[in-house]
Parts: structure tokens; C-alpha cells; sequence
């Protein structure tokens, strides 16, 4: 795992800065720790910080082809290499090293820009063919691996992190105001913006070339859902097993210590249970907890342990926020909503001690229909057939009247029948609504002030349903294109799995040095997945059917059939006690940076009637104080 950077400017006769590059790999010296390499070519600069994982000692970046024609910095792996090396050296393609990196280079050199489709891993590169003067970027399927970009001042600079950019003091950093309103919609900003204007990310499964000046951005992977209703239950639940089998064991070489998050949830449990089967030894495991016995899964990841004979750590986490936040903030680049970063930072930072690389069960929800707005999404369709005078007057008027626990959010009740209600209005007067925004449009209407609405020129975030039409109108992607709970699988492997588990998992292990490695990513696992019909992953209200069919032979009961639990962090509960006086500091104070684009008042009663027990602003909250604090590190601080 590694941090890549570079540049190439447009004119021959402009030379490359050294002391830029220098900086834009200094700045991301968290994600490769081991070591620093450089190639430059008068107008072209590649860097690359490296953390070491695979042939320690001959490993060093950027890799060139025999001639030295070809240079490429790497970040990821590349679980297929192996078998990808034996191809090339039978093509009589000679290695110099026993790295993945060097595979890129070969496969290049045969196939061209096509050798991505070769690679099952997770990767970002940058390739500079020196013949063809061509610059070669690439991101990979599921986009674990993050890449931005920009084009501006006759140049192309690009680098794994947004701060590598914003090094080149050329790099004007102003706010895209549609990308702001994006992020208080979704909690993240999605691709390919960013929250700067003429900054973007590289979408998942894209890759970029630029020649003479020409930017050119091609998509070279989709995931398609045609289900063979053919093939029974048995069939696609031994199927899964071989893949989950196969997708673990590539992801055990390496030549440094290797462990896995246990949660004590179904996915990270399958993990560790599959890697004890092919381990001659214990698997190093690793948890995280809090005093607050709600939001506590430890009972279940030691139960998991002593299964498997695990060798386990435990850590438990308090509300040190007020002093982590801006740490995180910086890591995350843009704002940034999803409070789950705090616990991924922290068992990341424990687990570190020990290992340099861990697999985590990352996106089991979203291939294999775990999450509980897919069965919202089914029971809406059953909700809505009640009369209306007795959804709206009676039920939604009756849950309005009910105060919401902020101390445990998410797993009161009353909180759970309050979401469902409005989430099945929305999908009523919108059949493409995926969830409940941070900010609804009403509610963003009020908390513009002035100012801003002028600047937002009256856009409104409509990115979600503009993938649920894609859905619907492409034959390619589906056969069964009006199934909505299919529709939210594939919006979700687009949109919320790149750009908000994966950015989380990617910027809170990269930020101490810790390679995540995720087999239920792995694109051929997905694939298979989407074959599977829609009522073995979601079987009447029963969340991963096939998943839980596939190793019910493999895991305790307990775990299989225990009802789902985020991983996430008690801040409703901060966000009245520990973190009190830091909210209305950061949002209320004269120092604010929000009251330039926000209306204060209305924050105000936000913060009142969260902190007073009325209401459950938990998520707008948050999402406030994020950008808060990312606008006085990135735009009143010194990046």
C-alpha cells in the first residue's frame, strides 16, 4: 500500500518541479512510511511514498519495463499477480523484481490501456509511457483505492490524496457550492467532484489517459444483474462459499504480519472464520468497544474468538473527539458526515501494534443486501397501501408527538418507526429516494442564508436519482430494471460504497500506516453476486439469505441470526454531554465559519432542541461540525 503523485505539464519545454513533487509526497508520508521515490523526465514527475508489504527489499518505486521506456507508481495490490507474471514471463516479459508493481508495467506493454481489465485487485496508478509521450492513470472497480486530479494551469497533476494537489501553490482553492449542497445531502461529496472547483476524483472502474494536452476518461467495468432463476438455492449457496474461500486465501500473501477487524458482526466473522481454515496458525484479531453497553458488539467478537482460537485484542474507545476530529478532518480531505470514522480510526490505530496488513468484511451489506433500508424499502411498498388519512393523520401525527432518545441513536424504536415513516413518504412521492438525506430540500432551504442561496444558483443535489435512471433505462445493466430493492443494491455499489465506506476504510487505516485488505470486494465475487436473484439476498424481510445459507455450517448460530448493529459511535449521546461546549463553539461562536454560508438561527434550534431532548439532529449536526472544521483546517489553515 502506497501514496502516489505526479505531474505532467502540457508543454515539453516547462521542466518539472522537483521541490513540488517532494512536497506532494511528503504530505502523504502516512500512507507509505518505508520509503520515497522519484521519476523525472523534463515535463514529467512520478512519486510515490511507499509502505512496504510485498518483496521488502527489491521493491522500490516507480518500476520501469527493460528499456526503461515505461514507469509506473503503484498504490495497492494486486492479488492476481502471480498467476498474471507467469503469462508475461511465458511471453518472454523479464522481471528484475517479485513485486505486483512490476506486473502493471509488462501487462501494459502487451495489452496497452486494456491491462487493467486483467487485474483483480485494488489499485490506483499512474503510468508514463515515454514513447508514446502518454500519461496513464487508473482506479480500480470497486474504487478502494482513492485518485484525484486536475487539469487546470496547462498541466495534469494528480495524487492519492486531495492535499497532494493543493501543494502546487498554483491551485486556486475555491468552494463548489454544487458540490457543498451534494454533501449535505449525502454526508460525502460524489464523484467526480470534489469540494473544489477544478479538482476531481477519478471515478471507480475509469481510467484516464493524457496526450499533446488531451484528457481522455473511459469506463472500463460495470457490474450487470441478470439472475438465471434456473439454479436453485444450493447451487448459488455452494457457489458463494468457493468464491469466499478463494477471495480470502488471495488475500493472505504477504511478507509482513497479517490480522482481521472482528466487530462480531456476520461479515468480519465469516472472514476470520475462513482464514482459520487456511491458516496453520491463530489469526491475529482485533476489536473495538464502548462503555456505552448499546453500542457494545465485544460479547460477539469473543464469542467468534474462541470459536477460532483467535489470537484477540480488545480496545475501548471514549469521547476524545473534541481533539480527534481535526486529526480525522485533515485525513478525510472533504467534509466528511459519517461518524463511523472515529471507530475505523481507532481499531486501524490498535490493530497497527501489531500487523501492517488486515482483511475486513467491507461491503457485505451492499452485495449482499445487509442494510435495513432494503427491507424499508420493501415494507414502504406495503406501508403506502394504507389509506392516506390514517398514514399521515394517525400514525405519522401519533410518532411526532413521541420525543427521540438522542442518548442511543439509531436503536431506539421509536427513532426506527420515525425514519421508516418518512422514508416511506419520500419513496411514495419518489420512487428513486435510496434513503433519508442528511438535509431534506425543505430543510436546506432554511439553513441557506442569503448569501448562499445566491451562490448555490438553486441547485439541488438530484445525483441519486440520476443513477436510479441510469438503472432504469440501461438494458445492459439489468434484466429486471424496475426491481427497486435491485435498483438500491447497484445505486449503492455506485455511490455510498466508493464514496463513503471505502473513503472511511481507506483514509482512517491509511492515516497509521495499515493496509486493509476486503475480500467481499473482490470484482469477481460482485459479479457472481449479481446473478443471484433479488429474493435469495433479501427473502421476505430476512437481510443475506444466500450469505447466511452459504456458512451457517461455519459460524455460531448467535452470530448467524443476531439482529444487525452498525459500526459506528455513540455522538448523539456526545453531542448533548462531552461535546457540548465544543458544538456551540465551533457553530455558534463569532469565529464560525458556517454563519458565511448557513443561517445561525436556524442551527441554533437545531443544537437547542437536540441537546434539550425534543429532537434527533444527530446527523445534521455532525455533518455541520465536519465542515466546520474541515473549512478552518483547508481554508483558514495552512494546507
Amino acid at each position: 500500500m502506497c501514496g502516489i503523485a505526479g505531474k505532467l505539464n502540457f508543454s515539453r519545454s516547462i521542466q518539472i518541479d522537483q521541490e513540488l513533487l517532494s512536497r506532494m509526497c511528503e504530505v502523504i508520508r502516512h500512507r507509505g512510511p518505508d520509503d520515497v521515490g522519484f521519476y523525472i523526465n523534463r515535463n514529467v514527475g512520478l512519486g510515490i511514498r511507499r509502505l512496504s508489504i510485498i518483496d521488502l527489499e527489491k521493491g522500490h518505486q516507480p518500476i520501469s519495463n527493460e528499456d526503461n521506456s515505461v514507469w509506473v507508481v503503484f498504490n495497492g495490490e494486486i492479488y492476481n499477480f502471480l498467476e498474471l507474471r507467469k503469462e508475461l514471463v511465458a511471453k518472454n516479459h523479464i522481471f528484475r523484481t517479485k513485486t505486483d508493481t512490476e506486473v502493471i508495467v509488462h501487462l501494459y506493454e502487451e495489452y496497452g490501456e486494456e491491462c487493467v481489465k486483467k487485474l483483480r485487485g485494488m489499485f490506483a496508478f499512474a503510468l508514463w509511457d515515454q514513447k508514446e509521450q502518454k500519461l496513464f492513470i487508473a482506479r480500480d472497480r470497486i474504487g478502494q483505492k482513492p485518485l484525484y486530479y486536475s487539469t487546470l494551469n496547462n498541466s495534469l497533476i494528480f495524487g492519492s490524496e486531495l492535499k497532494t494537489i493543493l501543494q502546487d501553490p498554483k491551485i486556486e482553492k475555491r468552494i463548489n457550492r454544487e458540490a457543498l449542497d451534494d454533501y449535505l445531502t449525502c454526508g460525502f461529496v460524489p464523484s467526480p467532484k470534489t469540494i473544489f472547483q477544478g479538482i476531481y476524483k477519478l471515478p471507480p472502474a475509469h481510467y484516464l489517459t493524457c496526450k499533446e494536452g488531451r484528457t481522455r476518461i473511459e469506463r472500463y467495468w460495470s457490474v450487470t444483474y441478470k439472475s438465471d432463476e434456473n439454479k436453485g438455492e444450493t447451487f448459488y449457496a455452494q457457489r458463494l462459499e468457493e468464491l469466499l474461500y478463494e477471495s480470502v486465501k488471495l488475500r493472505l500473501v504477504s511478507d509482513v504480519p497479517l490480522g482481521a477487524f472482528l466487530s462480531g458482526g456476520l461479515d468480519s466473522s465469516l472472514i476470520v472464520a475462513i482464514m482459520s481454515g487456511l491458516s496453520s496458525r491463530p489469526v491475529k484479531t482485533f476489536s473495538i468497544g464502548y462503555k456505552e453497553n448499546s453500542w457494545n458488539e465485544l460479547q460477539y467478537a469473543r464469542l467468534v474468538s474462541e470459536r477460532f482460537g483467535t489470537e484477540h485484542k480488545e480496545f475501548e474507545v471514549t469521547c476524545e473527539v473534541e481533539s480527534l476530529l481535526p486529526k480525522l478532518v485533515w485525513h478525510l480531505d472533504e467534509p466528511f458526515a459519517d461518524s463511523s470514522a472515529i471507530p475505523t480510526y481507532y481499531v486501524s490505530k490498535m490493530t497497527r501494534q501489531y500487523v501492517t496488513v488486515a482483511l475486513s468484511g467491507d461491503a457485505g451489506d451492499e452485495v449482499f443486501a445487509g442494510y435495513r433500508r432494503y427491507q424499508g424499502r420493501r415494507m414502504a411498498r406495503y406501508f403506502n397501501y394504507l389509506p392516506r388519512w390514517f398514514r399521515d393523520k394517525f400514525i405519522s401525527n401519533v410518532l411526532k408527538r413521541l420525543p427521540e432518545p438522542t442518548a442511543y441513536y439509531g436503536t431506539s424504536t421509536i427513532k426506527k418507526a420515525k425514519l421508516f415513516v418518512d422514508y416511506a413518504s419520500a419513496v411514495n412521492n419518489n420512487p428513486h429516494t435510496s434513503w433519508l438525506p442528511f438535509f431534506t430540500p425543505e430543510e436546506k432551504t432554511k439553513l441557506y442564508n442569503h448569501n448562499s442561496e445566491i451562490n448555490i444558483l438553486n441547485y439541488s443535489s438530484k445525483f441519486l436519482h440520476e443513477y436510479f435512471k441510469a438503472f432504469e433505462t440501461s438494458s445492459e445493466l439489468s434484466r429486471n430494471a424496475q426491481d427497486p430493492v435491485t435498483q438500491m443494491l447497484w445505486v449503492d455499489l455506485m455511490t455510498s460504497l466508493p464514496e463513503d465506506m471505502l473513503t472511511k476504510v481507506d483514509r482512517m487505516s491509511m492515516a497509521v500506516s495499515l493496509e486493509i485488505r476486503s475480500p467481499l470486494l473482490d470484482h469477481k465475487l460482485i459479479e457472481f453476486m449479481a446473478t443471484v436473484p433479488t429474493r435469495l439476498k433479501l427473502k421476505g424481510l430476512t437481510t443475506k439469505y444466500i450469505l447466511k445459507k452459504s456458512v451457517e455450517h461455519l459460524l455460531p448460530k448467535e452470530i448467524i441470526h443476531r439482529k444487525k448493529q452498525g459500526f459506528s459511535a455513540p455522538i448523539a449521546s456526545w453531542l448533548k454531554h462531552e461535546l457540548r461546549p465544543q458544538v456551540g463553539d465551533y457553530l455558534l461562536s463569532e469565529n464560525s465559519q458556517s454563519r458565511n454560508y448557513f443561517d445561525q438561527e436556524y442551527i441554533k434550534r437545531l443544537i437547542n432542541d437536540h441537546q434539550n431532548g425534543r429532537s434527533d439532529f444527530t446527523r445534521q449536526i455532525w455533518a455541520l461540525l465536519n465542515f466546520e472544521v474541515w473549512h478552518r483546517t483547508f481554508l483558514n489553515g495552512k494546507i
